[in-house]
């Protein structure tokens, strides 16, 4: 199957809550409606921007970014925000798990990125997320930091970790 990337078209936009809720909803993701909401308001309103993944007429996977510099407080004893930009999202059609669908995107984020004069790429995750350990790992993000968050995570160790993905 031939799978392409673009820009989340409005059609798309669309779909991505349902998307969302079909794929990305698990006991290691902090998904709450109000926060899928949130998410795709800042994608129509352009502050995020949302990679779909297509194959087949099916969207396979998405991953939605920030804008330069534009990260969530957490990291900002650990990196320059000025020079990152935040991995918001990445979610993979469930049927489609391990076959680098997620790592392309992330490729894909990263030469964006280098072209925006980011010199990092930063993301969160669930500690014990390990798909989205193997996916993280395997696209080159090195941890930062893991810490106790008992009010985004509500199972396993209850921790966060946030990773880095150097550009340069």
């Amino acid at each position: 199957m031939k799978i392409h990337t673009n820009q989340a078209r409005s059609k798309e936009i669309e779909q991505l809550e349902g998307f969302f809720l079909s794929h990305g909803v698990n006991p290691f993701n902090y998904l709450p409606s109000e926060a899928i909401e949130l998410q795709i308001q800042r994608i129509i309103a352009k502050t995020d921007i949302c990679l779909v993944a297509v194959g087949d007429k099916k969207m396979l996977g998405i991953a939605i970014y920030r804008q330069l510099g534009d990260l969530p407080t957490i990291f900002r004893n650990y990196i320059e925000q000025s020079n990152c930009i935040y991995l918001a999202e990445i979610v993979v059609h469930r049927e489609f798990n391990g076959r680098g669908i997620g790592t392309n995107l992330i490729k894909k984020i990263a030469c964006n990125a280098v072209d925006e004069g980011a010199h990092f790429i930063v993301a969160d995750r669930h500690d014990e997320n390990l798909a989205s350990a193997g996916m993280m790992k395997k696209s080159g993000f090195k941890v930062l930091h893991s810490f106790y968050d008992p009010h985004r995570r509500d199972t396993g160790n209850r921790k966060t970790t946030m990773l880095s993905l150097p550009l340069r």
